[in-house]
């Protein structure tokens, strides 16, 4: 039963190794929230996702390859109606991009996933990384995502 909620562990453990190693000055005004999560994602915030539709590897094991990453989600314009009363966020947002981003792209984060929520193990050296991706969504918030792969399971193994 442990596997259907997959999803959740691997987004709480992302959410939980970015509050715990990013600066809490990095983090200031941003609020940093699973995927899954009943709340209007306001910018700027964090977002952490895990979608399991990868297959079960091997067929009867419960062990999986899931897609999740972590995306950061702002807006280019300080003050929208135009005003210009307000700094450039550039800046600042490449910092917190730099800050969360360093936070996850890691050799360990295997260990790290696996250590920072009850029952998950990502198996060592599964963690496939792509590349850095940034676009805007429906609303013109811009969203700048680190997405991974990983081999896991929903139970903790023996090390």
């Amino acid at each position: 039963m442990g596997s259907f909620f997959l999803n959740d562990k691997i987004e709480e453990a992302l959410v939980a190794i970015i509050t715990q190693t990013v600066p809490a000055a990095a983090l200031a005004g941003v609020e940093v929230l699973p995927g899954k999560n009943p709340g209007i994602k306001s910018a700027p915030c964090v977002i952490c996702f895990c979608d399991g539709d990868g297959e079960e590897d091997p067929r009867g094991s419960g062990n999986f390859w899931v897609d999740a990453g972590v995306g950061i989600k702002f807006y280019a314009v300080a003050n929208p109606d135009g005003s210009g009363d307000e700094p450039d966020p550039k800046g600042a947002n490449q910092a917190l991009i730099s800050a969360v981003f360093g936070a996850i792209w890691l050799s360990n984060l295997d260990a790290l996933l696996s250590a920072a929520v009850a029952d998950l193990t990502v198996f060592p050296t599964s963690v496939i990384f792509q590349a850095h991706s940034s676009g805007r969504d429906q609303d013109g918030a811009w969203i700048d995502e680190l997405r991974f792969k990983c081999y896991c399971c929903a139970s903790a193994l023996p090390a």
